[in-house]
Formats: structure tokens, C-alpha cells, sequence
């Protein structure tokens, strides 16, 4: 019986991952974890994870799971239709009577746009209107490894 290149690679980090679980009841977890992510390669925790249901996907947020050009050209591609479009904070200016701290490319619905004070509304720009540069900020902002995104003040 002949094994192929990935089930090999797969039984070996499983194996792997058997000797980490066998010490995993005297060490915590985060120190196991860091181990196994110092000793795979790339390419193992990749065969290994290629080969789990989902891909080792078992628990999603799913607004991250999906590229950010996804969602804004939804969002874009649903503004005029049934009336509704998205709108997102590109300004950090507080206005009175807000309690919580305002964040950039915080994106809401006209919706709940409408609902805002005037002064709160002047900090939001619909989505379908942003420049190439406010764009790719958006999107930034939406990836979590980003070290610009939210943090960067137009």
C-alpha cells in the first residue's frame, strides 16, 4: 500500500500533535500552542489542516472569514436597492451626548444613520462614496493582522 505525500505529512504531524497532547495535562495550552507553531512547518499545519472537516474551521466569526473587497462591493452593490445603503465613520471628532469613545469605519446601515444627531452624522460618509485611499483604509481596518486600519486618522 503506498502513501501518498500529503496523508504521510498528515500522519506525521499528527503524530506530532499526539506527543503535544500527551504533555498537554502538565503544561497549559498557550505553551503547548507556541511549541507546535515553533516545530510544524508552514506546509505541515497546512496538509494537516487541508485534510480536517472545513478545513480545521470549527468555530467562524464570518464577517472575517470573508475578504473585505467582498463586503464592501456587497455593500456598495445594495446601495440604491430596497432603499437601503451603508454609511461609515471616517472622522474621530466627538459630539455631545456620545458615551463611547468614536472608532473609524465603524459601518451602519442609513437606518440607524438617520437615527444619529446631526453633529454625529457630519463623522459618517456613505460607503458608496469613499476614495480609492478611504477604501483600502476600510478594508484595512477590517483585516485583523493590520497594523494601519482603525488606528490611522485621515
Amino acid at each position: 500500500m503506498t502513501i501518498t505525500f500529503r496523508v504521510r505529512a498528515a500522519l506525521q504531524l499528527l503524530c506530532h500533535l499526539v506527543v503535544f497532547c500527551a504533555t498537554a495535562l502538565s503544561t497549559p495550552f498557550e505553551a503547548q500552542f507556541h511549541r507546535i507553531t515553533k516545530t510544524a512547518t508552514r506546509a505541515e499545519l497546512y496538509e494537516f489542516f487541508w485534510e480536517m472537516p472545513k478545513g480545521g474551521i470549527l468555530n467562524v466569526h464570518s464577517e472575517y472569514a470573508v475578504p473585505p473587497e467582498f463586503w464592501f462591493n456587497a455593500a456598495v452593490a445594495e446601495s440604491g436597492q430596497q432603499g437601503d445603503e451603508y454609511y461609515t465613520r471616517m472622522q474621530t471628532r466627538s459630539c455631545p451626548g456620545e458615551v463611547a469613545t468614536p472608532i473609524l469605519f465603524v459601518t451602519v446601515r442609513r437606518s440607524h444613520w438617520e437615527r444619529l444627531s446631526p453633529c454625529e452624522k457630519q463623522n459618517f460618509k456613505p460607503l458608496a462614496t469613499l476614495s480609492s485611499e478611504e477604501r483600502r483604509l476600510w478594508m484595512e481596518a477590517l483585516i485583523v493582522t493590520s497594523d494601519q486600519g482603525a488606528s490611522k486618522v485621515l
